[in-house]
């Protein structure tokens, strides 16, 4: 019996199509109500990229309700 392929959809996340980082700064002003600046234009993780706290608990989750269509 022959394998079905399955098909792969690939997103580029880094600034062409789809602007991840600017996406989360985005989320976390609406989130908490202010826009962060930048700590450092290189980092791979927007986390490390925005002047923003590591987040746990109550304001992990009151973030990612944030991470909607519109991020």
């Amino acid at each position: 019996m022959p394998l079905k392929k399955k098909e792969t959809i690939a997103l580029d996340a880094d600034g062409v199509l789809l602007n991840f980082h600017e996406a989360y700064r985005l989320a976390w002003q609406r989130a908490f109500g202010i826009l962060p600046a930048v700590r450092d234009p290189e980092a791979y993780w927007p986390i490390d990229r925005w002047e923003v706290e590591r987040l746990e608990g109550g304001r992990l989750t009151h973030f990612r309700k944030h991470f909607d269509e519109q991020f």
